[in-house]
């Protein structure tokens, strides 16, 4: 019996790699990060697996976003 294959797709947060129809995906879309919850827009984007990693991850990215600013 042969095995279906699952796409397979990496945290940017906690680095865990899960299955791409349990993760959620984020793009930027005119200038705003927006959720791409049926992950079919035709843009780069992120994915996360939980709301804890989206919440780790924001606070990084705006921290580092500031960091940049003050130079």
């Amino acid at each position: 019996m042969a095995i279906s294959h699952q796409p397979v797709r990496m945290c940017v947060s906690c680095r865990k790699r899960i299955n791409k129809a349990d993760m959620q995906r984020y793009i930027v879309e005119s200038g705003e990060i927006k959720e791409d919850k049926r992950h079919t827009k035709q843009a780069r984007g992120i994915y996360l697996c939980s709301e804890q990693c989206h919440e780790n991850y924001s606070k990084r990215n705006s921290k580092s976003k500031k960091k940049g600013q003050q130079s």
